[in-house]
């Protein structure tokens, strides 16, 4: 359960006031008595395994373009192979047995109280305000929450009183592992003990809650959103949108590794995807094997990364 609020602020409606003039007063307001933190500091933790390894490559191309002022190094969660690039330092698990484990052994590492979390899949398509995620910190902080959606906005929720979080109600799914900000030990505690994604959100959202102690916020509709991005991969194989936006830049996927078979509710339709997932879960079990021997080669950046 999120710890008990020192001072729990005021609950309020939402206005349409812009998002800078809202953390303005925000911060006038209350910084006499409880002063926000003048940076806060957080690490970015990328969720991933040696399985999505060939999405490297193209998340860090539009991570780096979109977001060069985040924190670095930036912590690539894996098993045996590492991506060889000085402002990632890849922290390799083992085998992949259990993802609770290996996303808890990852946070560990990250030397930081805050993590902005994000995915191997989210192609970034927007530049990321850095100074934004680092005055929403101080908000979260100050509200002594635990996560904030960085992609969800709502508008039929009440807010604490900066005028820019919504409390997101028990089991509702903005709250979930899509891009956030999170109080490490909360997502250790509460995600971790898991042994896949869909378990831990289910655990996210039963502890979201609408009361004294909300702890799980996201933004309100009509102010700009703090990240944008491509969501490229479901259900291992890649998505019509995110071969779009790779095509929009120039940028083809080896198909060979990760296919785009034919979507459809026909039983030769679901028989090649099944065909394929059982492919490639061999194959990746096979390459687990030998990489507890043989170092995998790492993965390298696109050429048109280095800029």
């Amino acid at each position: 359960m999120p710890s008990q609020i020192t001072a729990s602020p005021d609950i309020a409606l939402v206005s349409d006031s812009p998002r800078r003039l809202i953390s303005s007063a925000f911060m006038q307001q209350f910084s006499p008595i409880h002063p926000p933190t003048a940076e806060p500091a957080y690490a970015v933790v990328v969720s991933s395994c040696d399985a999505y390894r060939d999405l490297w490559p193209f998340f860090f191309h539009f991570y780096f373009r979109h977001a060069p002022t985040l924190p670095r190094p930036v912590y690539l969660i894996s098993n045996f192979t590492r991506f060889a690039d000085e402002r990632v330092r890849t922290i390799l698990t083992g085998p992949d047995r259990h993802w609770g484990n290996s996303l808890a052994y990852g946070l560990k590492q990250a030397p930081a109280e805050w993590i902005l979390y994000l995915q191997d899949d989210y192609l970034l398509s927007a530049t990321l305000d850095e100074a934004q995620v680092r005055e929403d910190l101080a908000r979260l902080q100050f509200l002594n929450g635990h996560f904030l959606s960085l992609v969800h906005q709502r508008n039929d929720c009440l807010v604490a009183r900066d005028e820019t979080f919504r409390i997101i109600p028990r089991h509702n799914f903005f709250a979930d592992l899509q891009a956030a900000l999170w109080r490490r030990d909360t997502l250790l505690r509460v995600v971790c003990p898991h042994s896949n994604p869909w378990r831990g959100e289910s655990a996210i959202r039963a502890l979201a809650q609408v009361g004294e102690v909300p702890g799980y916020y996201c933004q309100h509709e009509g102010l700009p959103p703090l990240i944008t991005y491509v969501e490229a991969v479901r259900g291992k194989f890649w998505r019509p949108e995110g071969l779009a936006y790779l095509k929009q830049h120039g940028l083809t996927p080896n198909f060979t590794v990760r296919p785009y078979p034919r979507a459809g509710q026909e039983w030769w339709a679901k028989g090649v995807r099944s065909l394929h997932k059982r492919r490639m879960k061999l194959l990746d079990g096979l390459r687990g094997c030998w990489a507890k021997w043989i170092t995998p080669a790492p993965i390298r950046p696109l050429t048109q990364h280095r800029e």
